[in-house]
């Protein structure tokens, strides 16, 4: 009698574990298509017996940030890209430009407080009064959001140091970027100042694209100049730089690159220095300009096509006293071959023209 129970509960033993496991198995869980939220999670609840029990697609809220306004408040938000799930904080009062949730009331204070990587995101237009300077090396981007800022002093911003990208906006005013140093890059920013729009000097690099505008309604649009062993290098391409009255482009000690840019001025291109241009490379790609040309440098090195077609421009008493010098083999066609005269030194290299 005791081996039966023995069996029995044997059977028993072995078969329940099977029993469980389908009838787990039977038990389909069904849920709403749309989605509820806490401040933290989301998911989709349960509509059959398990209301509480089981949760769909549970998970951490993913945000994007965006900012709003509202009655003259300005808020940052974040929107949960899975849920629609928002949260709002409201940043304080006379707040024109922002740093995540930390609202500041000009741009001074802003770029004081940014730290590497982070964004400053402009929220209405606004005229800054004093200069700001950039002498720190940390990385951060302005987007002016479609906004305009309105530089109240001789420059918006003086950089010394570091990277900073702009986009999206304009910059009016008496004046516009003056970079002694660092990097500055510029995407779809329309600056258009009285004074000198941008400035570069000393060792910076700029690069301006997606249809920047750089112009000035009284001085030279833009002024590239080094000194004492160093020397800026530029890049413009897809862009404009327009100065009705004056050079819209003064080239001192620097390197440029323009490409399918157009330059208008009363000069479009002035090139400056007083000793032979060790530095002064201009390469230019599909480029127009819309103005005369001014050669006052004493010397200056061809290494493009382009270079030479640009030089043909110009008148050969341009060249008398100047030193030009073939730094490449060059293929151009034949309406931009310069005089052979013009060339003083050949440099063992050759000119065909096709």
């Amino acid at each position: 009698m005791k081996g039966k129970h023995f069996l029995f509960a044997l059977l028993v033993a072995l078969t329940l574990p099977s029993i469980l496991l389908v009838g787990c198995a039977q038990c389909q869980h069904k849920f709403a298509t749309i989605w509820e939220y806490d401040a933290t999670y989301h998911w989709h609840p349960a509509i059959c017996e398990h209301t509480d029990e089981v949760f769909g697609d549970q998970g951490e809220h993913s945000f994007v940030a965006s900012y709003a306004e509202e009655s003259g408040t300005h808020y940052y938000v974040e929107t949960c890209s899975v849920c629609g799930y928002e949260k709002r904080t409201a940043l304080a009062e006379g707040s024109t430009v922002a740093i995540a949730a930390t609202g500041y009331p000009n741009l001074n204070s802003a770029i004081n407080s940014v730290q590497t990587d982070q964004t400053i995101f402009v929220l209405q237009n606004f005229t800054q009064g004093a200069l700001t300077q950039i002498n720190d090396d940390k990385s951060f981007e302005i987007n002016l959001n479609d906004k305009t800022i309105t530089a109240g002093d001789t420059y918006l911003i003086k950089q010394y140091s570091g990277f900073v990208l702009i986009s999206n906006g304009k910059i009016a005013g008496t004046g516009g970027l003056f970079v002694g140093g660092g990097s500055l890059e510029c995407h779809g920013v329309n600056i258009e100042t009285t004074g000198s729009a941008l400035v570069a000097h000393d060792s910076a690099i700029i690069r301006m694209e997606d249809d920047c505008v750089i112009k000035s309604t009284g001085e030279d649009a833009l002024v590239a100049d080094g000194g004492a062993g160093k020397y800026p290098f530029i890049t413009l391409e897809h862009s404009a730089i327009q100065s009705p009255s004056n050079s819209a482009v003064c080239v001192g000690e620097a390197s440029l690159i323009i490409k399918h840019t157009t330059l208008t001025g009363n000069k479009s291109l002035t090139l400056k220095k007083d000793a032979v241009i060790d530095h002064c490379n201009i390469d230019i790609f599909s480029s127009t300009f819309n103005g005369g040309y001014s050669f006052e440098a004493t010397g200056i090195k061809i290494r493009t096509a382009d270079m030479m077609r640009l030089l043909s421009k110009f008148n050969e008493t341009d060249f008398d006293g100047k030193t030009v010098t073939l730094e490449e083999d060059i293929v151009v066609s034949s309406t931009d071959v310069i005089n052979d005269g013009i060339i003083s030194d050949m440099n063992g290299h050759t000119i065909t023209v096709v």
